[in-house]
């Protein structure tokens, strides 16, 4: 194992552990903890599944893409402009959601209107996204040690105060209402072509990190929920580091605000670059142009107020990153048919497997929309 392999995972983590986490321990807990523990293994182990498909499609393909990129490839126009719209809808509702979480974030520990820390953190990540890859993959494996880190002494601390009265189910148990924000939460699929050229000296490491860059997000969602729910039970709020500050004191809150800040920092950073790149090498527009449109549209939704945090997230994870799964799916199998190179690992294309995947998609995104 090397330095690009564990940068390789650290950048995936950073992807996928983000926003969501802090809305997980609300909707397991109004669905009833053990239900919510079954949304996270089962969409923890499905997300895993499309990340090695994903994995194995850039790896059958020269050159760079972004995931729009793969759709024209294997499927088509159309099938570039439909991911390239659920994309939008995913990053720009997540890149949303962080400054928001994150503007609540730094306003209970330091103060100030979260409009103004909105604006503020929007010139911070602005100022490292443009000056690009590099100083974004130094800030990943810093950021993501610290959040590791973070995350692990919020549970260490918070398994101490557990009750067991804290689980007792909801009287009115909400079955859907987990499904979008979970769904979302482990959404790393546009990190997965960075893998490829972070491990370019040893890309048969790619399948082992998608792996173990998959599996560390459900354990972390798994415990974090877990100390969170036992400890805040019926009172836990959207943003989860709340309702354990206002259970267990300053300690807790300013540490829970910190982890958040660190934990939306990675992903932001991440999805954002992602967002750039696809603008710029799969669709040719300017750099310059690629940054404004992937930074504007996401502070109007923040500071415009109409949509919340959990919101957000929900209508992002069921509803575009359905669509982006299902598409993936049929690029995993148009690819096993069409490609420039011989992959480095390759996956059995079950249409049994895939159907059911589908199945389940749809089923969430109608449910989610009744819910």
């Amino acid at each position: 194992m090397n330095k690009a392999f564990f940068q390789a995972v650290a950048f995936l983590i950073g992807t996928t552990i983000g926003a969501g986490i802090l809305g997980i321990p609300y909707v397991v807990q109004k669905s009833g903890i053990y239900l919510g523990l079954a949304y996270i293994v089962v969409l923890g182990i499905f997300t895993l599944i499309i990340n090695l498909y994903v994995g194995e499609v850039s790896l059958r393909t020269k050159g760079t893409h972004e995931l729009t990129g793969y759709a024209e490839k294997f499927i088509g126009k159309w099938g570039k402009n439909a991911l390239l719209i659920s994309l939008l809808i995913e990053i720009y509702g997540a890149l949303s959601a962080y400054l928001i979480g994150v503007s609540h974030s730094f306003s209970a520990i330091l103060g100030l209107s979260t409009d103004f820390w909105i604006l503020a953190y929007f010139i911070l990540m602005g100022l490292i996204l443009f000056r690009g890859i590099n100083v974004v993959k130094g800030y990943e494996v810093i950021f993501n040690a610290a959040k590791l880190l973070l995350i692990f002494s919020i549970i260490f601390f918070a398994f101490a105060f557990i009750k067991a009265d804290s689980f007792s189910l909801p009287e009115t148990p909400a079955l859907a209402l987990p499904f979008g924000v979970i769904l979302f939460s482990f959404m790393g699929l546009t990190a997965i072509p960075e893998l490829k050229h972070i491990l370019n000296q040893d890309r048969k490491a790619v399948k082992n990190a998608i792996i173990l860059g998959s599996i560390i997000p459900i354990v972390v969602y798994v415990l974090f929920a877990i100390s969170v729910v036992g400890v805040t039970g019926s009172s836990t709020t959207e943003v989860a580091t709340i309702a354990l500050g206002a259970k267990l004191g300053f300690f807790m809150s300013l540490l829970g605000s910190v982890f958040a800040i660190f934990s939306m920092t990675t992903a932001f950073l991440a999805v954002a670059l992602a967002l750039i790149w696809i603008f710029h090498y799969d669709y040719g527009v300017n750099k310059t142009v690629s940054f404004a449109a992937t930074m504007l549209v996401p502070l109007i939704i923040a500071l415009s107020g109409k949509l919340g945090f959990i919101r957000l997230l929900g209508l992002s994870g069921s509803i575009a990153g359905g669509v982006t799964i299902i598409l993936c799916l049929i690029m995993f199998h148009k690819s096993k048919e069409s490609f420039e190179r011989k992959p480095e690992y390759q996956l059995k294309a079950s249409m049994i497997l895939s159907s059911i995947l589908a199945l389940i998609i749809l089923v969430g995104i109608i449910a989610t929309f009744f819910a």
